[in-house]
């Protein structure tokens, strides 16, 4: 039998290992894959280092609520007087508009120094101006303005009487 020189072993190593490279290197006419678009950057809070609201009423919040031709009297009257107002606009029936109702009544018999004031939502006749001025779009929805007549807090849908008892008291500190 006829013996094998050293070097063809090491050649024929070299030869496999040259074309395992060769393999892995094919291709190169090919688009390389797509990449993905980093991740957007994190919201960034206000420079006051407050979260953003998305509550729709803060613009009217801090302002002033002038009567207008159609404001009804007893709002006028109220606001002249210079006593808080709670103001609810409401559709009967509805559950959650009967029982925000029903919580306002019983913190109109505990707050005799605060004017209480219900609108119909479906009877603009009674409430006048006062829908687009208060920008009333989702009943029940509730309007608290202190002795000023400026307007403290907008609330809207269900709310519990704690809440709203809540927002009275502060109401009338303010």
């Amino acid at each position: 039998m006829a013996r094998i020189p050293r070097w063809i072993p090491l050649v024929l190593t070299l030869v496999l290992i040259a074309g395992a490279f060769g393999v892995m290197g094919c291709g190169g006419d090919e688009e390389p894959p797509p990449t993905t678009a980093p991740p957007a950057p994190p919201a960034t809070l206000p420079a006051t280092g407050e979260v953003a609201s998305t509550n729709p009423w803060d613009a009217l919040i801090g302002t002033t609520l002038e009567p207008g031709e159609s404001t009804p009297s007893e709002v006028s009257e109220a606001l002249t007087e210079r006593r808080p107002v709670v103001l609810l606009f409401y559709v009967p029936g509805n559950v959650d508009d009967t029982r925000v109702l029903e919580s306002m009544q019983a913190l109109e018999a505990t707050y005799s120094d605060v004017t209480f004031l219900f609108y119909d939502y479906k009877a603009p006749a009674a409430y006048g101006d006062l829908a687009q001025m208060l920008q009333v779009n989702y009943p029940p929805q509730g309007v608290f303005i202190d002795t000023r007549g400026t307007i403290q807090d907008v609330s809207s849908g269900y709310i519990d009487e704690g809440t709203l008892n809540q927002a009275v008291v502060n109401l009338r500190q303010g």
